[in-house]
């Protein structure tokens, strides 16, 4: 919802993907290193049109284009194995998920 304004029901895992981020870690002092949990699911048919303020805009891209996308458009270049695997149907069951709740 905060990055598209759709509302988003999971359905599967695709992946958990890893990526250290190389290419900026001479403007930090460390490497940025990011672990994405990538569901696939529905969304709503509609936006709410709200987004986050630290996002100015959403839009839908064809595969063809996201391949085609260099690091200057492209934020994380890992997007692209993302699309990759969704075609090649890979996809795991939500159950794949751990899920505990601790209480005192």
């Amino acid at each position: 919802m905060e990055e598209s304004g759709f509302s988003f029901t999971p359905k599967h895992l695709l992946g958990i993907y890893s990526l250290v981020r190389k290419d900026i870690e001479k403007e930090l002092s460390a490497t940025p290193h990011a672990i994405k949990v990538i569901f696939i699911g529905d969304i709503s048919e509609t936006s709410s049109g709200k987004l986050e303020d630290d996002v100015t805009e959403a839009k839908w891209f064809s595969p063809d284009e996201i391949y085609a996308m260099d690091n200057m458009t492209l934020r994380d270049l890992d997007i692209k194995q993302m699309v990759k695997d969704y075609f090649a149907g890979k996809k795991f069951s939500l159950e794949s998920i751990v899920h505990t709740v601790a209480t005192k």
